[in-house]
């Protein structure tokens, strides 16, 4: 496998050494940069990069949804962006709810839970998942012939409507 220069993982190497962890890297890995082709001089726009970071394109696409949902009266927009909606972050928010997460990251990395580990993992345990009871052979049996009995009145309500259609 190889690495495709402005990968989402050269995104996050430039968060991680942003953040201050000394990382060797090059600029030339991270989105926006463009090599020169046949004696041209290579190109890298920082603006592309920031854009990347703090979501221009998912921004400018839930304004394309929002102004497509208000002229069609679709719902998609509400369907693919609910928790936005649900905590009122609009498209021209989003940039501004990025810089507050970063900047709340940068004030205290340690990972916030909204519950103790301890019960996040007990969901998980083996045997905590509710099965249903096994049914036993009669169970079986009569559900199988409920089951005939409906196909037989499905089999028995065409017949007549076909011998309905025929008489007329």
């Amino acid at each position: 496998a190889y690495t495709v220069l402005g990968a989402k993982v050269f995104a996050a190497l430039k968060g991680a050494s942003d953040a201050g962890l000394d990382i060797p890297h090059n600029f030339k890995k991270f989105p926006g940069y463009e090599a020169g082709e046949d004696g041209e001089a290579d190109s890298y726009d920082p603006e592309e990069l920031r854009d990347v970071i703090f979501g221009a394109r998912i921004a400018e696409y839930m304004g394309v949804l929002k102004e497509e949902d208000e002229q069609t009266g679709g719902d998609e927009y509400s369907k693919r962006f609910s928790q936005y909606i649900k905590h009122g972050v609009d498209p021209d928010d989003y940039e501004d709810l990025l810089k507050a997460t970063h900047k709340a990251i940068r004030a205290d990395p340690s990972p916030k839970y909204a519950e103790p580990a301890s019960t996040r993992r007990a969901q998980y345990k083996k045997g905590s998942s509710k099965k249903q009871p096994k049914k036993t052979r009669e169970e079986k049996l009569a559900s199988i012939k409920l089951k005939l009995a409906k196909i037989e009145a499905m089999r028995e309500a065409e017949e007549s409507e076909d011998e309905s259609e025929d008489s007329e």
